[in-house]
C-alpha cells in the first residue's frame, strides 16, 4: 500500500508518548493486551481527540466498549489481510466525510 507509511513503532505507553511529541500520524494501529484499558496521562490528550485509531487485539469486540479515545475500527486477532484493508478504507471513508 503505497498511501501508508510506517513512520514510528513503539512497545510501551512511555515511549509512544515520546514518539507522539515527535511526529502525531495521521492513522494509528494501537494493540490492546489487557482490560481495563490505563492510559498514561500524558497520552490522554494526544488519543481523546486523534481522528484515526483502530485497534488490534485479541479481545472479543463486546469486551472493548467505553474506551476513553475514539476507534476507527476494530480488528480481533487473528485477521486477514482483507479486513486489515477494509479498516483502513473505513478510515479513509471517515476522512472524506470531514
Amino acid at each position: 500500500m503505497p498511501e501508508l507509511e510506517l513512520v514510528w513503532e513503539c512497545e510501551f505507553q512511555d515511549t509512544a508518548h515520546q514518539c507522539f511529541e515527535q511526529q502525531i500520524p495521521d492513522l494509528l494501529f494501537m494493540n490492546l493486551r489487557q482490560l481495563p484499558v490505563q492510559m498514561d496521562p500524558l497520552l490522554k490528550p494526544i488519543l481523546s481527540h486523534h481522528p484515526g485509531i483502530i485497534i488490534t487485539s485479541g479481545y472479543d469486540p463486546d469486551d472493548i466498549l467505553n474506551l476513553p479515545f475514539p476507534v476507527v475500527a476494530y480488528l480481533q486477532k487473528p485477521f486477514s489481510f482483507e479486513h486489515f484493508l477494509a479498516s483502513i478504507e473505513q478510515y479513509k471513508s471517515l476522512q472524506n466525510l470531514e
